[in-house]
């Protein structure tokens, strides 16, 4: 699996912003919580499941993305 998290900017944290994104249930899964979307996709649908679609539109200009060991590590060094 790929996984990431989305990490909102304060102007996009809402579960609003999902009606913003291609989700193809079938592939891939994402989550809205508080400040952050997690998106999962097994690595050989990576380039179907939508997630290629979000480079370059608006709403990508006002998060940033991290795969999920650089966020256990940020968690580990008590960065949030």
């Amino acid at each position: 699996m790929k996984c990431d998290v989305m990490f909102l900017w304060a102007e996009n944290n809402s579960d609003q912003v999902l009606g913003e994104l291609t989700i193809k249930p079938a592939i891939n899964s994402i989550k809205y919580v508080d400040g952050a979307l997690l998106w999962s996709v097994p690595r050989n649908q990576v380039n179907e499941s939508g997630l290629l679609k979000l480079a370059g539109t608006n709403l990508y200009k006002q998060m940033t993305i991290r795969n999920c060991n650089t966020v256990r590590k940020l968690a580990e060094l008590g960065n949030f």
